[in-house]
């Protein structure tokens, strides 16, 4: 575990664009993250994979880093809500597949359940394409990269009621769009 010296150096060095930061950032924060996340998923690999892109993704915005209490914290805070992140998205697309099993009965063994899990990711296409660009974009921080709406606002240069608001909206156009399609396909 690092002490604040050089979590403090790290960030010196993010900011200057010196590689070797990554380098002091993994050998120093590695393991604490990864066993954290670990954790919860239980997954040896998606937790590697969450801390790998995590620490990817903070070199990547190394300019745009905010880190207000200690790097730790940061980093544990932002993986967690990766890991959480994943965890739901394993539960939707569980409960789409569960549906799905539920829906097929014995004498209609073909249903693709694969062909609908595409057409719902169509549906969430076709909404966010249709949002204004930052409501869509807040939307996909939040749930591909795993972004608190605090996060989100800073990098968008918004409030973060204004982030809460348009991801309510896209929320709510997405229940729309699947509820609409369930029901059609429910009528078929």
């Amino acid at each position: 575990m690092a002490d604040k010296t050089e979590d403090n150096e790290i960030l010196r060095l993010l900011k200057a664009n010196d590689q070797r930061a990554i380098t002091l950032l993994y050998d120093a924060h590695f393991k604490t993250v990864f066993k954290y996340v670990n954790q919860y998923l239980n997954d040896e690999d998606e937790s590697f994979e969450i801390v790998q892109k995590l620490f990817i993704n903070i070199w990547t915005k190394r300019h745009e880093l905010n880190v207000e209490k200690t790097l730790r914290n940061y980093l544990v805070t932002a993986a967690y809500n990766r890991a959480l992140n994943l965890i739901k998205q394993k539960k939707r697309q569980n409960e789409i597949y569960q549906q799905s099993y539920e829906d097929t009965s014995d004498e209609s063994p073909g249903v693709d359940v694969e062909y609908e899990f595409n057409e719902l990711q169509q549906i969430i296409r076709t909404v966010l394409n249709a949002m204004p660009e930052k409501a869509a974009l807040a939307y996909k921080l939040n749930r591909d990269e795993g972004l608190t709406y605090r996060e989100i606002a800073t990098r968008l240069n918004v409030t973060e009621k204004a982030i809460e608001k348009s991801i309510s909206k896209v929320l709510r156009l997405l229940r729309f769009a699947v509820n609409r399609y369930l029901n059609k396909k429910n009528d078929e």
